[in-house]
């Protein structure tokens, strides 16, 4: 189970712009509750900052950074052995808050990263617990 992020960092990160564009374009309130936590995660473990607007300047300066930031994310999710649905739904909030500040990354290949951590419930693994049962 991954660590929750602390509320220090929770209520620094919904300070500026950045937050800003990232939650008013989010229409359902779990949604954004989803995305924030997710988002704060990212902000906290990977790059040590709530000051999501120091982020984007970055990372609009260096995308190849910011795109190494994920894969570093997306890699210690595998690593805690983390479902491939949490793993997709980690980097469905990171696309729509760099999407959002005009970071442009390159998502096909990020998301080439995200498989491979545990898998999540297939119909092919629920088939066979459903055998085991009879």
């Amino acid at each position: 189970m991954p660590l929750k992020p602390s509320n220090l960092t929770l209520q620094k990160m919904s300070q500026g712009e950045a937050y800003n564009n990232f939650a008013s374009s989010i229409r359902s309130h779990s949604t954004l509750k989803t995305y924030r936590y997710r988002l704060a995660q990212y902000a906290e473990r990977i790059r040590k900052t709530a000051d999501l607007d120091q982020i984007i300047a970055d990372d609009l300066l260096n995308p190849k950074q910011a795109e190494k930031y994920i894969k570093q994310f997306i890699a210690s999710m595998k690593a805690t052995r983390l479902t491939e649905v949490y793993v997709s739904g980690n980097c469905a909030a990171l696309r729509h808050f760099y999407d959002m500040n005009d970071v442009v990354l390159n998502w096909r290949k990020l998301t080439r990263f995200q498989n491979g951590g545990m898998p999540g419930h297939n119909l092919d693994i629920l088939h066979e617990i459903l055998l085991q049962q009879q």
